[in-house]
């Protein structure tokens, strides 16, 4: 079994503007960039009680498809906060719609302003907060939950 390597970085976001809880949050996230110019950002938001890990295995076909026919991906893979490498939160308050105004921030620092998101268990519960919260920027989801 071959070994993935993930390109990994931490940032530190604000919540926005939106939310009661403002202290700014440590994030970890995996970003995979693909050279194709019409690649679309796709945040990929992982379940409980998983990680950025689950995107590993499909990282590599998301950022460079087979054949120009399919779609590529600018993949982002956030740790949740509480989860891997992202701290949780240390006062209360910080649920799965506080989750979605970080991660969109993130996605906002990244100069994504419109994306895809991915989220399967937790992360769809995640996904459904940001569509209707930032309608103008998760401009499709998938939630697999």
């Amino acid at each position: 079994m071959a070994l993935f390597s993930y390109t990994q970085f931490t940032t530190t976001v604000a919540t926005g503007p939106n939310s009661n809880f403002t202290d700014p949050l440590p994030l970890h996230f995996v970003h995979h960039l693909s050279k194709r110019v019409d690649a679309i950002p796709l945040l990929f938001i992982h379940g409980w009680p998983g990680s950025f890990m689950e995107v590993g295995n499909i990282i590599n076909g998301l950022v460079n498809p087979p054949n120009k026919s399919s779609p590529a991906f600018h993949v982002v893979a956030p740790s949740i906060r509480g989860f891997a490498f992202s701290p949780a939160p240390k006062k209360p308050g910080f649920g799965p719609r506080e989750a979605g105004h970080t991660l969109n921030s993130l996605m906002q620092q990244l100069n994504y302003t419109r994306y895809v998101i991915q989220g399967g268990d937790f992360g769809g519960c995640i996904l459904r907060y940001m569509a209707g919260d930032y309608p103008s920027s998760a401009v499709s989801v998938l939630d697999n939950f």
